[in-house]
């Protein structure tokens, strides 16, 4: 039993250290492939790659989006690792935009941007759009952790979730979530597999 005990806490470490890698590579990706050569100010990333110099990079990304966007909508359509995401989503709450359109969603930002939602993060954002991420594809359970999101939101009123495989069950449950908070106005479901008059929503 001892030995056995050894050997699941042994993988348990191995799985941990894989993990911080992956995150590592990502952030590493990020400040190479990405955001270097498209920081105004000339910020360079040390060897290290740390959090501190991707926070710098992600800062000046966000400035020049919101001055191409005329300081209203900020739009994601590059691929970023987990501690990425929480940085900028750190630093997106600090600035006003109303509208956060996000193009390159997986498991770990959704979660992200799911709690980020429910604790009233995105102050200014009343408009989310969400399509075309294939949520129900790479995380299943997605559906019910952003429907839980809306359901303590006080600002979002516009949702665009199309084109994520919902199906009927997710769509409803996100549909039950919005109704019972009663903030969005605007929904859009279109390309999820539903058709208006499916039984899952004639009740």
């Amino acid at each position: 039993v001892d030995e056995l005990n050894a050997l699941i806490q042994k993988k348990e470490e191995e799985l941990t250290e894989s993990k911080s890698a992956q995150m590592n590579r990502s952030n590493v990706k990020l400040c190479e492939d990405f955001l270097h050569g498209r920081c105004g100010k000339g910020v360079t990333c040390t060897d290290s790659h740390t959090l501190q110099s991707l926070v710098a990079h992600l800062e000046q990304w966000i400035e020049e989006q919101m001055r191409v966007n005329s300081r209203e909508t900020l739009t994601i359509t590059d691929e970023f690792g987990p501690a990425a995401w929480e940085a900028l989503v750190d630093i997106a709450r600090k600035v006003d935009f109303t509208a956060l359109v996000l193009r390159t969603v997986d498991r770990d930002a959704l979660l992200i941007i799911s709690k980020a939602i429910s604790e009233g993060q995105f102050e200014a954002v009343t408009f989310l759009d969400l399509s075309k991420n294939g949520i129900c594809e790479v995380f299943p359970r997605g559906t019910l952790k952003l429907a839980k999101a809306l359901s303590l939101s006080d600002t979002i009123t516009e949702l665009s979730i199309g084109y994520n495989a919902l199906g009927v069950s997710g769509s409803l449950a996100l549909c039950q979530a919005v109704a019972a908070k009663g903030m969005i106005t605007s929904l859009n479901l279109s390309g999820n597999g539903i058709v208006s008059n499916d039984p899952g929503f004639l009740h």
